[in-house]
């Protein structure tokens, strides 16, 4: 056995860091050759100032077997992060002194066009510390962050081809069908809307655009329910999305609102499995968020990502599967949500083939670096 320091946002409301710790600890520990023991270190506690990276962590890594850092967002370019330029902010000094391998393991990048970076000289340094030492590794999720971050960097082929991409640790998230969700109808199509208001000074252009995607997402919810009796239930992922959640009930006609719509509520990243036990049994998962559409297309559930990013394209691109999903932007976003969604809950079995089928290549991908880096711990 061997024992790893898991650095992930264990003590977070928001539940994508759910599927992404659960995912990861999975397809880890199943590729690995020996067993292993998850040692949690509550990134967020680090990221609040709860816990401090210094001398102490080294230690922490050093006492155990060695790092593994979770594929969390960690390059968002906040101006506190000021000794890496990113959320891995233990002072560049520090690094050698671990001794112990270190796998960042499919990390991601929420930056907006137009905000500035800071601290771009100390994100190099310590690109370049994890690229070109023995006992480390460095891989990206596969959403565009390595372009993103060849781009920002000004790497050469040489130091970008040191970068890996590997798929989306939170598809592989483990739901639990154990128990019943009396949101869910036992009758009825069940369809699960995400909403995504996070960052939303930035991910949208101005309010009257945040207002037309509302309403063509709350049109979209009434017509499925007056075709095909849907049960609609929407799932807040983080306190963000309540914002928008309010607005969509008030863009809603008030019969619609008060008898078909229901919502859940936010979980803590231990209860993932609960949380998405409920994507598993639902006929169709309308997202807005990564951490909706990844696991549902994990797990094999109708899927139609509604896409206000390009982090979501680049990772629908990577799995061929973009013409699943919407642009939010697009003037006619609403009458191409409205056709996919009617095709998906006709013809489920369709498109879970392809989702399956898209799941085990990637797999296969994560498989892959799973093992090579386990050799670092022979």
């Amino acid at each position: 056995m061997i024992r790893l320091i898991h650095l992930a946002n264990y003590g977070s409301t928001n539940i994508g860091n759910g599927a992404l710790i659960q995912g990861t600890e999975r397809v880890v520990s199943e590729d690995f050759p020996c067993d292993i023991e998850w040692i949690p270190a509550a990134w967020d506690d680090y990221t609040f100032g709860h816990s401090t990276f210094d001398q102490q962590f080294v230690d922490l890594v050093n006492t155990h077997d060695g790092l593994w850092v979770n594929g969390a967002v960690a390059l968002n370019g906040r101006e506190y992060l000021r000794h890496t330029g990113s959320r891995l902010d233990l002072p560049l000094e520090l690094w050698p002194e671990i001794k112990k391998p270190i796998i960042v393991h499919g990390i991601s990048h929420r930056h907006w066009k137009g905000q500035a970076y800071h601290h771009l000289a100390q994100l190099r340094a310590l690109v370049d510390h994890l690229t070109t030492h023995p006992l480390r590794r460095l891989a990206v999720r596969n959403d565009g962050t390595h372009a993103w971050l060849i781009n920002l960097l000004d790497l050469n082929a040489a130091q970008a081809a040191k970068i890996k991409t590997i798929p989306d640790p939170a598809l592989f998230v483990v739901p639990d069908n154990s128990r019943p969700y009396p949101e869910l109808s036992a009758d009825r199509p069940n369809i699960l809307i995400s909403l995504n208001d996070e960052d939303a000074e930035t991910r949208y252009p101005d309010s009257e655009t945040r207002g037309r995607i509302i309403r063509g997402l709350a049109k979209t919810a009434q017509t499925l329910y007056n075709e095909l009796n849907t049960r609609i239930v929407l799932v807040p992922h983080y306190f963000d999305d309540f914002r928008m959640l309010s607005d969509f009930i008030e863009a809603c006609s008030p019969d619609f609102a008060h008898q078909q719509v229901v919502s859940t509520g936010l979980l803590k990243v231990d209860a993932a499995g609960e949380f998405y036990g409920r994507y598993a049994q639902a006929d169709l998962a309308i997202s807005m968020r990564v951490h909706s559409m990844s696991p549902a297309i994990g797990m094999g559930v109708p899927v139609v990502p509604l896409v206000s990013q390009d982090r979501m394209w680049n990772f629908l691109r990577e799995g061929d599967l973009a013409d699943l999903a919407v642009d939010a932007f697009a003037s006619d976003f609403s009458s191409k949500l409205l056709a996919l969604a009617r095709t998906a809950l006709q013809e489920p079995d369709t498109l879970r083939q392809r989702l399956q089928q898209a799941t085990a290549r990637m797999r296969k991908q994560m498989k892959a670096f799973n093992q090579e880096t386990a050799t670092l711990f022979e």
